[in-house]
């Protein structure tokens, strides 16, 4: 089965190269943007409409707690339903898919959180569902909430390895950082 993570701007970039698309899409919006829970649909990038068999919509900010939205409004945060949904997704799909592309925003976090889960569905290791997962997408920050509600949904054990792939990422991350800091400090 095909898998692959992007931000949103990389997939319409990915769309509009005329590549082939896997048949299932889940798309990962911010809750001002997409106009919430009752109806996800209705904001679905125009450029991917008609292009997937099967659409999941889901709509939360990038946050593992509401203390962390500060003035954000409306204050959604992922919920285990969220889970639910892409594994609901999944199983009524898995036969007739081709593949998944799963987006949201910047493809680091919400969506790397939700294709673990899938990948795990997939391959039924928390191990191999990791790995994997790194391969796709090397800079993924899976958001440890998500992460936790597979956990709960599938007694699975993906919180540590996420977690490590999180860590691992960020020091990635800070070191890109700080690399680029003493070159602009170099220059000047």
């Amino acid at each position: 089965m095909n898998f692959m993570i992007f931000g949103e701007k990389e997939l319409e970039e990915y769309v509009q190269s005329g590549a082939e698309l896997s048949s299932h899409l889940i798309s990962i919006g911010n809750p001002k943007k997409y106009f919430g829970r009752k109806n996800p649909n209705q904001s679905l990038n125009p450029l991917f409409r008609g292009r997937f068999k099967e659409v999941l919509r889901l709509s939360f900010w990038d946050l593992d707690n509401v203390g962390q939205l500060g003035h954000m409004k409306p204050a959604v945060i992922p919920e285990i339903k969220d889970v639910h949904k892409v594994i609901e997704f999944y199983n009524k799909t898995k036969a007739a898919a081709s593949g998944y592309f799963v987006h949201c925003t910047r493809g680091v976090s919400r969506s790397t959180a939700v294709a673990l889960g899938l990948l795990y569905l997939d391959s039924g290791s928390e191990r191999t569902a990791c790995a994997r997962l790194k391969r796709i997408r090397p800079q993924a920050v899976p958001l440890p909430r998500i992460v936790e509600f597979y956990d709960k949904a599938l007694g699975s054990s993906l919180l540590p390895f996420a977690s490590e792939m999180r860590e691992e990422s960020l020091r990635e991350m800070q070191k890109t950082f700080f690399q680029e800091i003493d070159e602009l400090i170099e220059e000047l």
